[in-house]
C-alpha cells in the first residue's frame, strides 16, 4: 500500500499542531495497517539543524505503520491569482497518501488558472494543495465535506475563526472572498482571492 504523509509546520524551529498530526496519522495507521499502538510523530521530527535555522520550514513525514523516512525543506506562500471550478464527482483524498496521481490528473484541467477548485457531487471541497474558506466580509466559513480534513482547518474550527457548512457551487456567489488555508498557510497569510476569480 501507498505510503501516508503528514506535512508539518516547523516555525522558528517549533513543530506546530502536532497532537493534531499525532491523531490524524494514527487513526490512519489503525485503519489502513491495523496498527494498535500510537507513534509520536514529534519525536521523529525535532531536533533538526535545517529545521532550527530556517523560519519556515516544510516537514513531510512519509510513514505506513511506523516512520520511514523525513524531509525537510524551505516554503514559500503560493501566489494563487484565479481558480478552475473542476467536477470529480468519485475523487477520494480521506486518507493523505503520498501518491496524489488523482489530484494531479485534476490540476492538470487547471487551464489557464493557477489552481483548481474541487467540486464533488456539486459540493465545493478542497484545491489540490488546501483547504478553503470563504468569507463574506463577516463570517469565514468551510465546507463541511472537505476531500481531506486538513491540520489547519481542525485548528480554526477548534478555535471558532471558521465554521463548517454545506456550500454549493450556486452559494459561492454569496460570498466575497476565498482563502487557501493548510499546514502551512494560516488564514491571517492572506492568500486569498475575490470570488470572481473562480473560473466555471
Amino acid at each position: 500500500m501507498c505510503r501516508l504523509l503528514e506535512t508539518i509546520t516547523i516555525k522558528n524551529g517549533r513543530a506546530l499542531h502536532l497532537d493534531l498530526h499525532n491523531r490524524r496519522a494514527n487513526e490512519a495507521r489503525r485503519i489502513l495497517f491495523g496498527a494498535t499502538d500510537e507513534i509520536d510523530l514529534g519525536e521523529h521530527v525535532l531536533p533538526a539543524r535545517s529545521a532550527a535555522v530556517m523560519p519556515l520550514v516544510k516537514c513531510r513525514v512519509l510513514f505506513r505503520d511506523r516512520v520511514e523516512r523525513v524531509e525537510y525543506l524551505p516554503y514559500r506562500l503560493p501566489a494563487v491569482a484565479s481558480l478552475k471550478l473542476v467536477r470529480a464527482d468519485d475523487v477520494d483524498y480521506r486518507f493523505k497518501f503520498e501518491d496524489r496521481a488523482a489530484l494531479t490528473a485534476l490540476l492538470s484541467l487547471k487551464g489557464g488558472c493557477d489552481e483548481i477548485l474541487i467540486v464533488r457531487r456539486g459540493l465545493v471541497t478542497d484545491t489540490s494543495v488546501s483547504n478553503v474558506v470563504f468569507s463574506d466580509g463577516t463570517r469565514y466559513v468551510t465546507p463541511d465535506d472537505p476531500l481531506l480534513a486538513g491540520v489547519k482547518r481542525e485548528s480554526l474550527l477548534r478555535e471558532g475563526k471558521i465554521t463548517a457548512a454545506r456550500i454549493t457551487v450556486d452559494d459561492i456567489g454569496r460570498y466575497r472572498r476565498l482563502y487557501l488555508i493548510n499546514c502551512l498557510i494560516d488564514l491571517e497569510d492572506d492568500v486569498s482571492v475575490p470570488v470572481s476569480a473562480i473560473r466555471p
